[in-house]
């Protein structure tokens, strides 16, 4: 598993809006370019329809990252996002005539058969987490139907181009504890490598390659979740 993982969560698996974002998504940021990041990064999409229609939203979309589903919703009201109609003003990621895809939806709906119920709530929006380590560093929720978030901003936040991504804040007690325990479980992996070498006297010494540490940077608090939201 990759350290950082971008979590978004697409509305009922019947979208047109959100299968566009997704092909918009997948056109410009690709696996190898997310695993070449100094902090290697995965894409993780989560929709509120059943799984049985993952297959189908993946042959639709060509969405290269890994599809979940959540039909419960309970990740979705956890992370405070919200259920709407309201359209909202057309994003740049949509291509598509609004009434194409609304037709297009409609369609492949109908094609599912027993399945056209099974897409998730129509009403459900959701929107994009940015996580390291466990913590969320980045949040922002859609406020209308197509309200995701851009995919050029999408692409600055992980550093695709050319820019960092939000560094951390040493807000978290858990991640103060985490790192200065890996230190402790460092030290004594030297000490025990020390008392190896030692002990072998006049065997052929061997390099033992110590991690380090990671290191947690400060953040804007405007980017944590529950202030950073769009």
């Amino acid at each position: 598993m990759a350290p950082r993982q971008l979590i978004i969560f697409i509305r009922h698996f019947f979208c047109g809006n959100c299968q566009e974002y997704l092909r918009t998504l997948s056109s410009s940021i690709k696996p190898d370019d997310l695993l070449a990041l100094p902090t290697p990064t995965a894409i993780i999409v989560l929709g509120c329809g059943r799984p049985e229609l993952i297959p189908m939203y993946m042959e639709a979309t060509s969405c290269p990252f890994p599809i979940y589903a959540d039909p419960t919703r309970k990740l979705y009201d956890y992370l405070g996002m919200t259920r709407t109609f309201d359209l909202g003003a057309r994003p740049q990621y949509m291509q598509t005539h609004l009434l194409i895809n609304s037709m297009q939806s409609i369609f492949q709906g109908l094609s599912t058969g027993r399945k056209a119920l099974k897409g998730g709530d129509f009403k459900q929006v959701g929107g994009e987490f940015l996580f390291e380590g466990g913590v969320c560093t980045w949040a922002h929720r859609m406020k209308t139907t197509r309200g995701h978030c851009e995919v050029s901003e999408i692409r600055q936040l992980i550093g695709l181009d050319g820019t960092r991504p939000p560094p951390r804040r040493k807000w978290s007690h858990d991640v103060k504890a985490d790192k200065e325990g890996r230190r402790r479980s460092m030290s004594w992996g030297r000490l025990r490598s020390k008392s190896r070498g030692a002990k072998e006297g006049m065997g052929s010494a061997t390099a033992a390659q110590q991690a380090t540490p990671e290191t947690v940077e400060e953040e804007d608090p405007g980017k944590l979740v529950g202030s950073a939201v769009a």
